[in-house]
């Protein structure tokens, strides 16, 4: 079905299967879209103001610019697929239950500080940050080979991250952790920011990673199986950091255990108000507790 002029009804306009195509800002008039499946697209660039919800597995596709400026809601047990090959743009708020996947070789750029609570996949394309926080901080993220992550130089938490991606940092800072469940990241984190590390879980940096700036490990444990020697790492108190891999320089008030049965290659060591382990590419087995005395 094709909605090619400016209509002027209000009320819902509901997609279940099939196509659903727009060429103009007022096709779908001031009511609210329901997309319950099927596929919706603009057959050019058109941004729409209506505020949408999705009820069950619904696809956002096409080879057009499409901007959603309304409100979105993410159902409970919903999944919204964007599969476009250009650039597809949510600005407002995607909040509910449903979850969200990056299928498309486009851009998807999520422009607001959402809060829906399901799974976040980038499969294929990039997901681009229009602002802080545009992926909820309980998103488990999935992002496969191949597909990026942009923080765009904005920061961001999210609960779970694991796939063999790619990252882009920018100057943003990427907070990781609010999960119990031990996870792994094989992908490669690149760009001038830093990475925070919380909750008490484990997880594992198994990727040769480039970025710049801080690795913070604030809670539970993390293991740097990769390499990323362009990082200075700081251990807060009461946290682990273990793995394979180089590091910057180490700042320690917690535990580091280059051993147990993992090595971390030291670049420096130093750990808050007494030097107790340094060295140049030291490797020493078991675990080792640096303290601060």
């Amino acid at each position: 079905m094709l909605l090619v002029t400016a209509n002027t009804y209000n009320g819902t306009t509901t997609l279940t299967s099939g196509i659903l195509v727009v060429n103009n800002a007022l096709a779908l008039g001031t009511g609210n879209l329901v997309l319950g499946g099927g596929t919706f697209q603009a057959n050019l660039a058109v941004t729409l103001n209506n505020p949408f919800t999705v009820t069950g597995p619904a696809t956002v596709g096409g080879s057009n610019n499409l901007t959603f400026a309304g409100a979105g809601t993410l159902n409970s047990g919903s999944m919204l697929t964007v599969d476009n090959t250009a650039v597809t743009t949510f600005s407002q708020v995607l909040s509910g239950g449903g979850s969200l996947t990056d299928a498309g070789t486009g851009l998807l750029i999520l422009g607001a500080g959402n809060n829906y609570t399901g799974s976040t996949t980038i499969a294929n394309g990039t997901l681009r940050l229009g602002a802080p926080d545009a992926v909820p901080s309980v998103s488990q993220v999935t992002l496969l080979s191949g597909a990026t992550l942009d923080l765009n130089n904005f920061n961001e938490a999210i609960n779970v991250l694991t796939g063999q991606g790619n990252v882009t940092l920018g100057s943003g800072n990427l907070t990781i952790g609010n999960n119990t469940t031990p996870t792994t990241f094989s992908g490669q984190i690149s760009g001038t920011g830093g990475l925070s590390k919380v909750g008490t879980a484990t997880f594992t940096l198994a990727g040769n990673n480039t970025y710049m700036g801080a690795t913070t490990v604030l809670a539970g444990t993390l293991l740097i199986d990769g390499s990323q020697p362009g990082s200075n790492v700081t251990v807060n108190s009461g946290a682990i950091l273990g793995g394979l891999g180089p590091v910057g320089t180490l700042t320690a008030a917690g535990t580091v255990s280059p051993g147990g049965p993992r090595n971390l290659a030291e670049r420096q060591c130093r750990v808050q108000r007494r030097l107790e382990l340094c060295g140049q590419n030291q490797q020493r087995d078991g675990w080792n507790r640096l303290r601060s005395a």
